[in-house]
C-alpha cells in the first residue's frame, strides 16, 4: 500500500489556491492602478456643473429651444433625440456641428446640456495635442457628460484617433510597462466645425448626428436683435441687413450700439446709434468690413485669380482669418468666387466697389 503524504497534499492544494486567488485579484488591482496613475496625469479644462450668465448674458441666451430662433430643421431634429435619450436614460448620441462662425454651434451645444440636466466639458480641439491632454479630459468625465469641442478640426489626426476609439468603446488604453484597459462612463461629444472637411473620415462616422448650420435670415436677425436690445424696429431691421447672417455679428453690434445711447443717456438705441456704428466701425454697403473691402480689392487690382495664400498676404490678414471670418460671406453673397485656380472677383463684386467708390 502506498502511504499518501497528506501535508504535502495540504501544501501543493494551498499554493495552487494562491495561485488561483492572485490570478483572479491581481488583474483588478493592476487596473485600479492604472486608474489612479491617470486620475494623476490629469490636467485642468474647463467643466461647468450648469451653464451660468451674467444678467446680461441672460438676456442674450436662449433658456430653451423654444426660445431659440433660427436652425429650426436642426432644433426639431434635437429635440426628438434629447427626448428619446431622457426616455431610455441613455447619453445623446454623439453629435456634430458645422457651418460658417457665428451661427449657434456653441450656443445649441450648451442648451443640450441644459436640456439633458448634465455635466458639460468645454474645450478647445487645439488643447487636445496629446495623450495626456486627452486624458485630463477624459479623467473629468461622469456618465452622461457633455463633452464639447469647438473647432474640433484643430484635433491632429493621430489624437483624433485616440479620440474617436473612446467615443465608440468606452475605453482607454493606458500604456505604462504593461497596456492597461480603463472604462470611461458613457459619454457625448459634441463637436463643432468651421472646417468639415479637414476631420478624417473615420472620425466624421463616429458621430451619429450631423448638423450644417445654415445662414440666418433678415428676419431671424431682426427678430433676435429686438429680443436682446431695446432697439427700434428701423434700426433692428437695417442692423439685421449689415449682420452678414450671422447671430454673433448681430449681437455684437447691439452691444457697441447699446453703448452710443447709454453715452448719450438713452435707453432705447435709434437711427442716430446706428449711423455712429456705420461711421466708427467703417462698416460699408452690405455691412462689408475693412479686411473684406481690402481682399475685393486686393482681387480687382489683380485682375485675375489669386491663390490664398498670395490674397491673404495682399489684404493684410491671416489664412484662418480668410478662410473662417472674411471670405464665407463674400462668396455667399456672390461677391467673389471659389475656383480650382484660386479665388477671383466677380462682376457683382466689381459693381460693388464701383458704388461704393472707396
Amino acid at each position: 500500500m502506498v502511504k499518501v503524504d497528506e501535508s504535502g497534499i495540504l501544501l501543493w492544494g494551498l499554493i495552487i489556491g494562491v495561485i488561483l486567488i492572485l490570478a483572479t485579484f491581481v488583474p483588478i488591482i493592476l487596473k485600479g492602478f492604472a486608474q489612479v496613475w491617470y486620475s494623476l496625469y490629469s490636467m485642468e479644462s474647463t467643466v461647468s456643473e450648469e451653464v451660468s450668465f451674467t444678467p446680461h448674458e441672460r438676456k442674450e441666451f436662449p433658456f430653451n429651444f423654444s426660445e431659440f430662433i433660427g436652425q429650426t430643421r436642426t432644433v426639431e431634429n434635437l429635440k426628438i433625440s434629447i427626448h428619446v435619450a431622457k426616455k431610455e436614460v441613455t447619453p445623446l448620441p454623439h453629435t456634430l456641428f458645422y457651418g460658417m462662425p457665428g451661427l449657434g454651434k456653441t450656443t445649441l451645444a450648451e442648451l443640450i446640456a441644459q436640456e439633458m440636466a448634465v455635466p458639460f466639458i468645454s474645450i478647445e480641439g487645439g488643447s487636445l495635442d496629446s495623450k495626456d491632454g486627452i486624458v485630463s479630459v477624459v479623467n473629468q468625465i461622469t456618465e452622461g457628460t457633455i463633452v464639447f469641442i469647438d473647432e474640433i478640426h484643430q484635433i491632429s489626426h493621430r489624437m483624433s484617433e485616440v479620440w474617436y476609439k473612446i467615443m465608440e468603446n468606452y475605453t482607454m488604453d493606458i500604456v505604462g510597462d504593461t497596456v492597461y484597459n480603463v472604462d470611461v462612463p458613457r459619454f457625448t461629444t459634441i463637436g463643432a466645425t468651421t472646417d468639415f472637411g479637414k476631420l478624417l473620415k473615420p472620425f466624421r462616422d463616429r458621430f451619429v448626428h450631423l448638423y450644417e448650420l445654415a445662414p440666418y435670415t433678415v428676419q431671424e436677425l431682426f427678430s433676435i436683435i429686438r429680443l436682446i436690445g431695446s432697439v427700434s424696429e428701423e434700426t433692428a431691421k437695417a442692423t439685421a441687413e449689415i449682420s452678414q447672417y450671422t447671430p454673433r455679428l448681430a449681437k455684437n453690434y447691439v452691444r457697441a450700439m447699446t453703448e452710443y445711447a447709454s453715452y448719450s443717456n438713452r435707453s432705447e438705441i435709434t437711427v442716430d446709434d446706428f449711423n455712429k456704428l456705420i461711421r466708427l466701425k467703417n462698416i460699408t454697403k452690405f455691412g462689408l468690413t475693412d479686411a473684406q473691402m481690402r481682399v475685393l480689392h486686393s482681387l480687382a487690382k489683380a485682375g485675375d485669380k489669386m491663390g490664398k495664400n498670395a490674397l491673404a498676404m495682399a489684404a493684410s490678414i491671416s489664412m484662418v482669418d480668410l478662410e473662417e471670418l472674411v471670405e464665407p460671406y463674400l462668396v455667399i453673397r456672390g461677391f467673389i468666387a471659389r475656383t480650382p485656380r484660386g479665388r477671383e472677383i466677380t462682376a457683382f463684386g466689381k459693381a460693388i466697389l464701383s458704388d461704393i467708390k472707396i
